[in-house]
């Protein structure tokens, strides 16, 4: 055999592997491209929803904590209302009329406002300690008003038995709203933790 035939046999098998290495090759480094942007995505998407669990989380919380604060002004206002409502009451002489009894119903109106609001927020136990609080101070102030009822009619046993079931309720409301300030704190510690986490 001719040098010359076998440096071109040999050149031709060099040119072949040559091109089949480079075709293997840049098919491997395709596929590890193609693997590393399909890593690389799937990161992404993680990390895109983690966030918006984190500030989904964030903004539930600061809403909870707004409408929960919202129900502590509306529950002090309707305490106040409420007190001076009893106070009148209490004195017969003084002359309580609709007014101040007006004034507890539209305090007992801006509580509702508010629970519905956490009704949307929610969660249960909160939205359910919220309407059991609600409901009562209804109750109190329909109360209330057979009291002053009671009062224009001057007939004693009446008084007597409103004003000792309007105090009951206040009782019972004072330990409904505890309790609803024990759970919507319980959620909040709650709804921080889980945000925590997922970061």
């Amino acid at each position: 055999m001719d040098e010359g035939v076998v440096a071109l046999v040999t050149a031709g098998v060099g040119l072949i592997g040559a091109i089949g290495g480079a075709a293997i090759g840049g098919i491997a480094a395709a596929r590890g491209a193609r693997i590393g942007a399909e890593t690389a995505a799937r990161a992404t998407v993680k990390q895109v929803h983690d966030q918006a669990a984190v500030d989904h989380g964030h903004w539930l919380r600061q809403q909870r904590l707004e409408a929960y604060g919202a129900m502590l002004i509306v529950y002090e206002e309707y305490g106040r209302a409420a007190t001076v409502a009893q106070l009148f009451l209490e004195r017969p002489e003084s002359g309580v009329d609709d007014p101040e009894l007006g004034n507890v119903a539209s305090r007992a109106t801006a509580i509702t406002r508010v629970y519905m609001k956490i009704r949307l927020l929610g969660p249960s136990a909160v939205k359910d300690k919220a309407l059991q609080l609600r409901l009562k101070i209804d109750e109190h102030v329909e109360s209330l008003g057979v009291w002053m009822e009671a009062a224009r009619s001057a007939d004693e046993s009446a008084i007597q038995a409103a004003q000792s079931r309007a105090q009951a309720l206040r009782g019972e409301i004072a330990q409904l709203y505890s309790e609803f300030l024990t759970v919507g704190a319980d959620v909040l510690v709650t709804v921080e933790s889980s945000a925590t986490q997922v970061n």
